[in-house]
């Protein structure tokens, strides 16, 4: 009888860490995309403050706040960045010591 609880709980412990590995494995899979397009809002912030110096557009209405919207989206995505880099970072750290084992 103890037999079958000793064989039983290996099974579970042992499902149980394959989901806990998949789970960490696509969590790890987000955060690589999460930075992909932090790297692209960055490259389109850049390209809005060129796109803000350029006295091109100053007098049409509908750019001028289309410049200031984006600006914004960009602002808010920073605090996305900043109040979630610390997860990110918790996530690489895992992934590192998941591919040195």
């Amino acid at each position: 009888m103890i037999y079958l609880f000793l064989v039983l709980s290996v099974g579970i412990n042992v499902i149980g860490g394959w989901i806990v590995f998949r789970l960490v494995r696509n969590a790890l899979g987000y955060s690589e995309n999460i930075y992909y397009l932090i790297d692209r809002l960055y490259d389109f912030r850049d390209h809005l403050k060129a796109l803000e110096a350029m006295d091109v557009y100053h007098g049409d209405e509908t750019i001028e706040a289309f410049v200031k919207h984006a600006a914004d989206v960009c602002e808010e995505i920073e605090g996305f960045k900043e109040k979630h880099i610390l997860e990110i970072e918790e996530l690489e750290y895992a992934k590192e010591e998941e591919n040195e084992a």
